[in-house]
């Protein structure tokens, strides 16, 4: 009698994505109306109160419609996930130790930001009594696989968690004139950790390690414009 052929455990080492690129591959977007927090090119209106746990109606309208715009090659996860900073009293730099959950406040100014895996960024002004005390950021992530005996394991998606977003770089905010919301200039090597994934494939079961996902946004073109 043959002996039982045995579970190879294989255990692959650290992965790391990292997104960069020029204007040529930023998405665009096309828009009428002023630069103003409450006035966009996609529906919904930019007043509204950001509550822990939900997304209000200002955000979440400039997110389906990004999300209907930006196309993923294997798919867009399900959630956005969502942290705030506090205020650093710059009006333009977004630094600080990010925190997962909503602050609470008014919406104000949004900023929008795309890598160039069609993943995006919503920075959202907190303003309270007229005063911007912090920032919230809605993020979407497009789904990334990786081939291992042909079959599609993943390497972003909704079977690993995604946590502890960082900016070490900052996130630098612009408005410009042809763009009816503000834009991210640059979130150069943001990163999240994306947690651990066991597999079975063809009766060989293994283990994903937990790894840093970078990511780098851009600004999207507005009117055909930069």
């Amino acid at each position: 009698m043959k002996s039982p052929i045995k579970k190879i455990l294989l255990i692959l080492s650290s992965l790391a994505l990292i997104s960069c690129g020029g204007s040529d591959n930023k998405a665009k977007t096309s828009s009428t109306g002023s630069n103003t927090g409450s006035d966009t090119q996609f529906s919904g209106n930019g007043s509204g109160t950001v509550n822990q746990g939900n997304i209000p109606a200002a955000v979440s309208s400039l997110a389906s419609s990004l999300s209907q715009s930006l196309q993923c090659s294997n798919g867009r996860l399900t959630n956005y996930l969502q942290y705030y900073v506090q205020s650093t009293n710059s009006s333009t730099r977004v630094c600080g130790n990010f925190q997962a959950g909503v602050m609470p406040g008014t919406v104000g100014q949004k900023y929008v930001g795309v890598s160039p895996y069609n993943d995006f960024m919503i920075i959202t002004e907190v303003v309270n009594n007229n005063q911007v005390i912090g920032h919230n950021v809605v993020i979407s992530m497009c789904a990334q696989k990786m081939n291992y005996y042909n079959y599609q394991l993943p390497l972003i998606g909704d079977e690993r968690q995604l946590s502890n977003f960082q900016a070490p770089n900052c996130i630098i905010l612009d408005k410009d004139n042809y763009c009816p919301h503000g834009v991210v200039d640059a979130a150069i090597n943001t990163y999240m950790v994306s947690s651990s994934y066991q597999f079975n494939v063809n009766g060989m079961s293994g283990n994903l390690n937990p790894y840093e996902v970078w990511t780098t946004f851009f600004k999207p073109t507005c009117n055909g414009q930069f």
